[in-house]
């Protein structure tokens, strides 16, 4: 309430929405008519690669036929308080998906039907199985951000993008959410 806000950046996804900021944070800003980026919206990757094989299993029975990343893009999405998506990526395959789920989704979009498969992925997911994206690994002495950092170095600069190299650091593109009248 003491500052004008220009937007504010959150750690969202649908594992995280009762920490940090969470979802009370991204309605209250959406009250105020800040605007709202996400970061960190399949939590690094992990609510792609480290689901557990119920979760995953779950997701492919369902008749959509979204990915894990589309369910976690589109339940973000979803919300009209989310003004961009902060979206790292390792291929041009994720690129493509990922523009493609930005510009089909609308808020509002998802049913009874959707939230109930999201919260029955998220019983599959136990307590820690899907690390916070910041935190430092089991038995090492580097956060993440500090390995990236490490990878990224250690990387020739062309070409920045190329599908079969997964220790590049990912492309992080913001989607911003389309205008009305678009």
């Amino acid at each position: 309430n003491a500052y004008d806000w220009d937007f504010c950046q959150i750690q969202y996804n649908y594992m995280d929405e009762n920490t940090q900021a969470g979802r009370a944070g991204l309605e209250a800003a959406e009250k105020k008519g800040i605007p709202v980026i996400i970061m960190e919206p399949l939590r690094g990757g992990k609510l792609v690669g480290l689901l557990p094989e119920k979760a995953k299993q779950l997701i492919a029975s369902d008749p959509h036929g979204w990915s894990p990343a589309e369910w976690g893009l589109r339940w973000l999405w979803d919300q009209p308080g989310v003004t961009c998506v902060l979206s790292g990526m390792n291929s041009r395959e994720m690129v493509a998906e990922n523009c493609r789920i930005a510009d089909s989704v609308r808020a509002g979009e998802f049913g009874e039907a959707e939230f109930a498969l999201l919260e029955k992925v998220k019983k599959e997911i136990p307590s820690g199985r899907v690390p916070p994206v910041l935190g430092r690994s089991p038995g090492t002495n580097r956060s993440s951000v500090e390995r990236r950092r490490s990878a990224y170095l250690k990387t020739p600069s062309t070409p920045r993008l190329k599908t079969t190299d997964s220790a590049r650091t990912p492309l992080v593109l913001c989607f911003p959410r389309s205008s009305p009248s678009a």
